[in-house]
């Protein structure tokens, strides 16, 4: 009931008051501006945030290729045990080099299931369940790599990250394949703090508008507020009220129109009363 009238009493305010009116629609258009602008950043950073992420990942796994190279190079002939070797070095060697974020590893071995001689190493925290039969099938199907979106979790946070996948084949003709999993942790962050930068500013941005909106429609509301004024003790007999005329604006112009018609009905009345 109370909330009721609290709420009766606003909107009587608010039709009544030609200056809330204003203000209200000028900070709520420009508050759908400022949102729609925001929108439209913050996709663009993120796409430009992504595209350079997928650019940087694609450039490092092709690094990683001759990376991997160089750890099969010393292998030679059939010698089986530099081969066992060599693939256990394949996901410490990836995981030392630097690159600009961090990267999980996993190279698997793509031959005959019943072959247990070749092992399938990986980083630890490497969660083969994000190299789905879809995404495998790609890889193997193409000499070039490919990657895909994907989602980790990080700290117990799921973050996107980029999965890059490509064919190999180590000596003696075993196929590999050659996963990297590049997190977007940093690029999430950014992000994040743009979006908040974006959301802080248009707050401000928009506490500003308000504050001028209120200035301006206070001063072209006033002239209004005054004729009314006046008009009303000229309805109650005060026939000598007249509106100050300031410049040569149109609001000096509606005054002096004003103060016209004022002297006119003023003179018809005391006509009227000579008569009588």
């Amino acid at each position: 009931m109370f909330i009721g009238r609290i709420y009766k009493a606003a909107l009587g305010r608010f039709r009544s008051s030609l200056q809330l009116r204003a203000l209200a629609y000028t900070v709520a258009l420009s508050g759908s501006a400022l949102v729609l602008l925001g929108g439209v950043l913050s996709f663009s950073i993120g796409n430009g945030l992504f595209s350079t992420r997928t650019e940087q990942a694609e450039l490092e796994s092709h690094r990683a290729t001759f990376a991997v190279s160089r750890v099969f190079s010393g292998v030679t002939g059939a010698n089986q045990q530099q081969l066992t070797k060599a693939i256990a070095e394949v996901v410490p060697e990836l995981e030392s080099i630097g690159v600009s974020q961090t990267r999980q590893v996993a190279f698997l071995y793509s031959g005959p299931k019943n072959s247990k001689q070749y092992s399938s190493p990986k980083s630890t925290n490497f969660d083969l369940s994000l190299i789905t039969t879809e995404f495998r099938a790609r890889v193997l199907a193409t000499e070039d790599i490919e990657s895909q979106t994907v989602q980790i979790s990080r700290g117990g946070e799921s973050i996107p990250a980029i999965l890059i996948g490509q064919r190999y084949e180590v000596p003696q003709g075993h196929p590999y394949e050659l996963y990297l999993v590049y997190d977007m942790y940093n690029e999430q962050q950014t992000l994040g703090f743009v979006q908040r930068t974006l959301v802080l500013g248009g707050l401000v941005t928009l506490m500003i508008i308000g504050f001028f909106s209120f200035l301006v429609t206070s001063w072209l509301v006033r002239p209004v507020r005054d004729a009314a004024e006046v008009s009303e003790f000229i309805a109650a007999g005060d026939l000598d009220r007249r509106l100050p005329v300031r410049g040569s604006d149109v609001i000096a112009v509606l005054a002096t129109s004003f103060n016209h018609m004022a002297d006119s009905l003023q003179e018809k009345i005391k006509a009227m009363r000579q008569l009588s």
